[in-house]
C-alpha cells in the first residue's frame, strides 16, 4: 500500500498549492512524497500527521481499524451470495447426515483439509468418500478467493457465537436444533442488516457496532492483526490474516464448549430415526483430539505466514 498524503489531500478538499501554503512544505516536494519518488523525512512526517490529525504510521500506508471493518464489510457483501449457494450444494451433499447437517458454516473449517467421515447410512448421495471429494470442491473454490474465504470466516464465527457463545439469547430449551436453528437466523439478521445499512452508507458503522457487541473485538486487537495492520500489506494479505485469527476463535468456541460441557446431548438419529443418545466419551476425546490437531494446522500456517511476510521486506 502507497503513503496516503494524496488520499488525506483528496479528502480534505486540498490541492498541491493548498497543502503546501498550509504546512510550509514545497509542492513539489509533497508530490514526489505522494508518488513515493521521495522519503517522507521525520521532521514533514509529523508536520502531516498533526495537520491531517492521523497517526504517522498511517500517513505511511497503516491500515486503520475502519479500513479493516471495510474490508471485511466488502469481503461479505460481494461474496454472501455465492457462499448461500455453496450452502445449499453443502447441505444437498450431507442430506439425512445426522454428524454434518448444520450446513456450510455449521461444518467446514478452512483450515484442514475435509477427511472421509460423516454417516454411512444415508445411502442417497454415495459413499463418504464420494462426499468427502465433493466437500473438498468447495473448500478448494473458497481458498481460491482470499475475500471470499474472509466473509466464510466472518460468517462462520457468527454461526459458532450464536451456538456456543454467550452474544445471544438461548433459545427455550436449549437443544442443539434450537441452537443451530437460532445460529441461522442469526446469520441472516447480520446479512439482511448488512444490505440495508449498505444501501444507506452506514454498513461501515453498523458492522463496527455489530463486532464490538459480539465476538470480533478480539480479533480486531489480536496481536497479529494489529501489528500487520501497521505494516503496509496488500488487502489480500490483510484478508488472509483475519481469516487465520477468526478461524483461530472458531476453534477456541468448540474446545471451550466440548471442555465445559456446554452441550450435553447431541441428537444422533438412526436409519429408524430412534430417539436420541448421549454423547460417548470415546467420541469426545477424538473429537477435542480432532480440535487440538486443527490448532497445530493453523499455528503452522501463521509460521508460513510470517516467513511469506519476512520475505517481501
Amino acid at each position: 500500500m502507497a503513503n496516503r498524503i494524496k488520499q488525506l489531500r483528496k479528502e480534505n478538499g486540498l490541492t498541491l498549492k493548498e497543502l503546501s501554503r498550509e504546512v510550509g512544505i514545497p509542492a513539489s516536494t509533497i508530490s514526489q512524497y505522494e508518488n513515493e519518488r521521495r522519503k517522507i523525512p521525520d521532521s514533514a512526517l509529523k508536520t502531516l500527521s498533526d495537520f491531517f490529525e492521523v497517526p504517522e504510521n498511517y500517513i505511511l500506508g497503516a491500515w486503520s481499524e475502519k479500513e479493516v471493518i471495510e474490508l471485511m464489510s466488502s469481503s461479505l457483501l460481494d461474496n454472501y451470495e455465492r457462499l448461500s449457494e455453496l450452502d445449499r450444494e453443502y447441505k444437498e451433499i450431507y442430506e439425512g447426515d445426522p454428524f454434518k447437517n448444520h450446513g456450510l458454516f455449521g461444518s467446514m473449517s478452512l483450515i484442514t483439509e475435509p477427511a472421509p467421515s460423516g454417516y454411512i447410512g444415508i445411502g442417497k448421495k454415495g459413499s463418504i468418500e464420494y462426499r468427502t471429494v465433493q466437500e473438498r470442491a468447495i473448500q478448494k473454490e473458497i481458498l481460491s478467493n482470499d475475500y471470499m474465504a474472509l466473509a466464510f470466516s466472518i460468517i462462520s464465527l457468527v454461526y459458532f457465537d450464536s451456538v456456543f457463545g454467550n452474544s445471544v439469547i438461548k433459545p427455550e430449551g436449549d437443544s442443539e436444533t434450537d441452537r443451530y436453528k437460532l445460529a441461522n437466523e442469526q446469520v441472516n439478521d447480520l446479512m439482511s442488516n448488512l444490505k440495508k445499512s449498505a444501501g444507506q452508507n452506514t454498513g461501515k458503522d453498523f458492522l463496527k457496532s455489530y463486532f464490538q457487541k459480539h465476538c470480533f473485538k478480539s480479533v480486531l486487537s489480536s496481536l497479529v492483526v494489529r501489528k500487520l495492520m501497521a505494516e503496509k500489506v496488500e488487502p489480500e494479505t490483510m484478508a488472509l490474516v483475519l481469516v487465520n485469527s477468526i478461524e483461530g476463535e472458531v476453534l477456541e468456541m468448540e474446545i471451550r464448549a466440548y471442555h465445559y460441557k456446554e452441550i450435553d446431548e447431541i441428537l444422533f438419529p438412526d436409519e429408524t430415526e430412534s430417539q436420541s443418545t448421549n454423547i460417548d466419551i470415546d467420541d469426545l476425546i477424538q473429537e477435542t483430539n480432532s480440535l487440538y490437531d486443527r490448532i497445530d494446522e493453523l499455528q503452522k500456517e501463521n509460521y508460513r505466514l510470517k516467513a511469506e511476510l519476512a520475505s517481501k521486506r
